[in-house]
């Protein structure tokens, strides 16, 4: 079962008070909510900010890209929180063409990494600020905001902490590593959670000091700009070496012939995992293992490159709008143990 985060009235009211300071947002904002208000993102982004600020609330029951646009346009929307894939479902809806988005001004994405080059294409396309945050549930909301205009941002940055949250990267043993080396991400605020209901086991997120293990796996340069290379569930140990999906998923989605990628671990017994690229192709293109392991040859280390390849029409999400990366290795293990010769997937 999922863990069941505990917020209170304070720390759930520091976040909204938080992020009403960062984005600017007042009774002349109309918010465009899809996002379900049993996540955070959707409770605070949604409910709680618009009151807090008497702000309009626009509802979606479900997300649709060519709805959104249109609600956009009718209701003069000028904020839209939301996930890496809605926003990417924006951007390639034919009916981007003729929308008419001039009342919009700000843009926010949180949930997922959002590659730096689709980010810059979103901010042609849509010609308004375009905001990429970083945040978690046990925080009550995004705890790290890169301005649109900050040079770092080509790094792939999230940023500084914004106001108000501490944050170091640790080793195994809580040291702090040296700035450039990766560690764990943990963090502290007054956002943060009272805890989780019924999970002692969970407890232990937590040190003595107050300090929550975030399971992310961050650097931090010099200049105190921090940059998340990945989950620590998420990593992928190919003979002995340690690989981050995101760092591949970056690179690749800036091939021209795809529309979104998702890189898993599977089972080998040799290596003890390869990597798999799943990806969406954009309309109209064709992709084979070969073609994406010569495109990223010049670009990352060879172990790096994955060994196989899954096409899909659509990955499975969760409520949030996440990619399941769990429902993504099922299928294509499924796909494997039937001896099946096709990658593609429905």
């Amino acid at each position: 079962l999922p863990k069941a985060i505990m917020h209170t009235t304070n720390t759930l009211a520091h976040s909204g008070r938080i992020t009403q300071a960062v984005f600017n947002h007042d009774a002349n904002d109309v918010f465009l909510i899809y996002l379900p208000y049993s996540t955070n993102f959707g409770s605070i982004m949604g409910l709680q900010l618009s009151i807090m600020v008497g702000a309009t609330m626009v509802l979606m029951d479900r997300f649709s890209a060519t709805r959104a646009l249109e609600l956009i346009d009718q209701e003069q929307v000028t904020f839209v929180p939301g996930t890496p894939t809605a926003f990417i479902a924006l951007s390639n809806s034919p009916a981007l063409k003729h929308a008419r988005l001039g009342s919009l001004r700000l843009l926010l994405s949180a949930g997922a990494s959002f590659p730096v080059q689709s980010i810059k294409e979103l901010r042609q396309k849509f010609n308004t600020t375009f905001i990429d945050s970083f945040g978690m549930n046990e925080f009550g909301m995004g705890f790290w905001c890169l301005p649109e205009d900050d040079p770092n941002e080509v790094d792939g940055s999230i940023g500084q902490p914004i106001s108000g949250v501490e944050a170091r990267v640790v080793d195994v043993d809580g040291r702090m590593v040296p700035n450039g080396e990766t560690g764990e991400l943990v963090i502290k605020s007054a956002g943060m959670c009272a805890g989780y209901h019924n999970n002692t086991d969970a407890a232990s997120s937590w040190n003595d000091e107050g300090w929550f293990h975030s399971g992310d796996l961050a650097t931090v340069d010099d200049r105190g700009y921090f940059r998340i290379v990945g989950r620590s569930k998420d990593v992928i140990i190919r003979g002995g070496a340690t690989v981050s999906p995101r760092e591949i998923e970056e690179v690749l989605i800036r091939d021209p012939r795809i529309r979104e990628v998702s890189i898993i671990g599977l089972p080998d017994q040799f290596y003890g995992e390869i990597i798999c690229a799943c990806i969406i192709p954009k309309t109209g293109k064709n992709l084979t293992t070969l073609e994406i392991q010569e495109y990223l040859k010049t670009q990352i280390a060879t172990y790096k490159i994955p060994s196989r390849v899954a096409i899909f029409n659509e990955f499975p999400l969760n409520s949030m709008g996440k990619v399941r990366k769990d429902v993504l290795r099922e299928k294509v293990l499924g796909l494997r143990d039937t001896h099946e010769k096709s990658n593609s997937f429905k």
